[in-house]
């Protein structure tokens, strides 16, 4: 679509009404841009019936307008110009099926309309004016549907005005024209340089509705048409995936959600699915509420510690999935220890034998924490392109083993080879804390 154009005015052939000599008058006033006065003309025409149903004089009254918006001076007094000239021109369609004046005008006028609706839409989109600006995007909208249902335009499709539309719609909290523009662009699969958030915008807004207690209607056969669309052209986007999960998870079924991971990684393995997979067990298991108490826990974190070895063989530069294995482990050690410290002193045959299971199996965990966080430094230690989280989660796992170790260290006397072995082992990692503190200030 052209963004600017100059509109010109055509002198058509009087047809011979009583009023032939006032759209004369109006057409001459208009072709020495004296607009306000063609405009006076063009008004009194157009309020007899007789002119009202008249396409010339209705054609010509849309181009006087269309002027008017063009001309800063006059659009300020008369602000309402625009949509009176769409409104115009929309009347006039239905009075002339042949179309001949917009023809031989060459289409001036709902080409000017299109650029002014567009730049206006452009310019107060940038002031952040998303409601008016979707207003002159929808326009624009209207505009260019009506030139290529009319194959006035050669174009398939406005992708620009329809994206600018959606874009200023979302902008204005106004989802549901958004997702009227959005899907047409995603119906017909079009791809291009920042569209991939279309297209979760879009799935986003059906997975919502496919909700149960989304207030307007349940969508699961939208949300599944656009979940296999976004698949089809943006395959490596994680966020499909991760809709799927949210959908299964605000059911409320635990053991559904793990079932459609692993039904899916069976399909198509990944490390970000493995990950996501053992993120996703490690917060059930691991809730910030609390009160909440996870359902079969053993099964759950076999599952869990399986999905982080399978992404971490699955990229074998990553050392935050061995991170998360040893920060479970050694959550399972703190548990134990609370409850082995109650009953630490006890003197009760029955507290004894449990101190010495409850001992034997933290002093396990620990263990498993540290051949996790070893691996997890390991790996770290040897990317010289950490990401910010990645930093931050090498420095937790050193902090993590300088405590293990002191904690190993504590059930010997000073002068046993355990005591020492596990002293140096606090050194060395004291040391690497040190030295990443010293790196990341």
């Amino acid at each position: 679509m052209k963004k600017s154009f100059l509109l010109l005015f055509t002198i058509f052939s009087i047809t011979q009404y009583s009023f032939g000599q006032n759209i004369t008058k109006a057409q001459t006033y208009a072709a020495l841009r004296q607009y306000e006065n063609a405009k006076t003309e063009i008004d009194q025409v157009t309020a007899s019936d007789k002119g009202a149903k008249n396409a010339e004089a209705i054609y010509l009254k849309a181009q006087i307008y269309t002027a008017i918006t063009l001309d800063s001076t006059l659009t300020k007094k008369y602000p309402d110009a625009k949509q009176i000239a769409f409104d115009v021109l929309k009347m006039y369609l239905t009075l002339d099926p042949k179309y001949k004046f917009l023809q031989a005008d060459n289409y001036g006028v709902i080409n000017t309309l299109y650029a002014i609706s567009f730049n206006d839409g452009a310019a107060q989109y940038n002031l952040k004016k998303y409601a008016e600006a979707l207003n002159s995007f929808q326009q624009a909208v209207n505009l260019s549907d009506m030139m290529i249902q009319n194959k006035w335009s050669k174009i398939a499709m406005d992708t620009s005005a329809i994206l600018y539309a959606g874009i200023s719609a979302q902008n204005a909290k106004n989802d549901d024209v958004a997702i009227a523009m959005y899907t047409r662009l995603v119906d017909k699969e079009i791809k291009a340089d920042g569209y991939i958030g279309i297209y979760e915008f879009v799935v986003d807004y059906y997975r919502k509705k496919n909700d149960a207690d989304y207030p307007i209607k349940n969508d699961a056969a939208n949300f599944q048409k656009y979940i296999a669309i976004g698949k089809k052209i943006y395959p490596e986007d994680n966020f499909w995936l991760a809709s799927e999960m949210e959908s299964v998870k605000h059911k409320g079924d635990f053991s559904a959600v793990v079932n459609t991971y692993e039904s899916m990684l069976a399909k198509q393995p990944s490390y970000a699915a493995y990950f996501e997979l053992g993120n996703t067990i490690y917060d059930y298991l691991y809730p910030k509420d609390t009160t909440k108490v996870p359902q079969n826990r053993e099964v759950f974190e076999q599952k869990m510690i399986d999905a982080y070895t399978k992404a971490a063989n699955a990229k074998t530069d990553a050392g935050i999935p061995y991170f998360s294995v040893g920060n479970h482990y050694y959550n399972k050690a703190i548990i134990i220890n609370k409850t082995y410290n109650k009953i630490r002193n006890s003197k009760k045959p029955e507290d004894v034998k449990m101190r010495d299971e409850l001992l034997k199996q933290s002093n396990n965990y620990v263990d498993q924490a540290i051949t996790a966080y070893e691996k997890a430094c390991d790996r770290f230690a040897s990317n010289v392109k950490l990401t910010v989280t990645e930093k931050f989660c090498y420095k937790n796992s050193v902090s993590a083993l300088i405590d293990l170790f002191k904690d190993k260290k504590s059930n010997y006397k000073a002068t046993t080879p355990e005591y020492k072995k596990y002293e140096d082992m606090e050194k060395k990692w004291t040391l690497m804390y040190d030295k990443l503190d010293k790196m990341q200030s």
